[in-house]
């Protein structure tokens, strides 16, 4: 009858994979290739948590969690008037497989999408 929340933990370890495969298929508009550019990508994360329990010794883990997917950068580079402000990068990626899925979900092999802002490593 006791909740175990296994997301909120104070340690745990992670790795982060990508492999772009912009060479093979490239995807340029020439008329904005001046000010955007857009890169696509596999990725690959896996990581641990230590539980949240309190004891210091306890070095128990938990059960390996990881994801893998496609994904696409749009990066702004330059915006019209604004010269020297800092490229902007809009990421785009879909985890299709998660080893963990939520309990209500089920499904191992999914259309799942996230979109963020920079890289989050």
């Amino acid at each position: 009858g006791n909740q175990i929340f296994l997301t909120n933990s104070n340690s745990g370890a992670s790795v982060n994979a990508e492999l772009g495969f912009d060479r093979f298929f490239k995807v340029r508009i020439r008329r904005l290739s001046n000010w955007l550019k857009m890169n696509t990508y596999a990725f690959a994360d896996a990581g641990v948590l230590l539980p949240n329990n309190g004891v210091f010794n306890d070095t128990k883990l938990n059960p390996l969690r990881f994801d893998a997917g496609l994904g696409a950068t749009l990066t702004i580079k330059k915006w019209w008037v604004l010269e020297k402000t800092t490229p902007l990068t809009l990421r785009f990626d879909m985890p299709l497989f998660l080893n963990t899925p939520p309990y209500a979900e089920g499904q191992y092999f999914k259309f799942r999408w996230l979109i963020s802002v920079e890289r989050a490593f």
